[in-house]
């Protein structure tokens, strides 16, 4: 009995041996994924940064690209309106000159 309790005992240190050793690769191979995870996280994180960093200076050529895009559609609508003014006052003219034009045709 003592020699089949010894055998047992044997075979359940040889098991727990191992499952140990199976775990530390395991434990092993877990650290690896973490690192390899963790470096990618540092990546994306890294670009993510860039990108705000990017947005942030990028953020004031916005502004004033509205600011800008605002000052020349006012100057836009200002020269329309300009320029329709001078359409009318061109209609008025011409028709005044086609006026002179027939009153001095009918005075020949």
């Amino acid at each position: 009995q003592l020699r089949t309790d010894y055998a047992t005992s044997c075979a359940e240190v040889k098991d727990l041996q191992t499952k140990a050793s199976q775990a530390e690769r395991s434990k092993g191979e877990a650290e690896r994924d973490l690192g390899r995870y963790k470096s990618t996280y540092d990546q994306v994180l890294a670009r993510a940064e860039a990108a705000e960093d990017e947005l942030s200076t990028l953020k004031p050529y916005s502004i004033s690209s509205d600011k800008t895009l605002e000052r020349l559609n006012e100057e836009l609508r200002l020269v329309s309106e300009q320029l329709e003014m001078r359409e009318r006052e061109a209609v008025t003219l011409r028709s005044r000159l086609e006026d002179h034009q027939s009153t001095g045709d009918s005075l020949k």
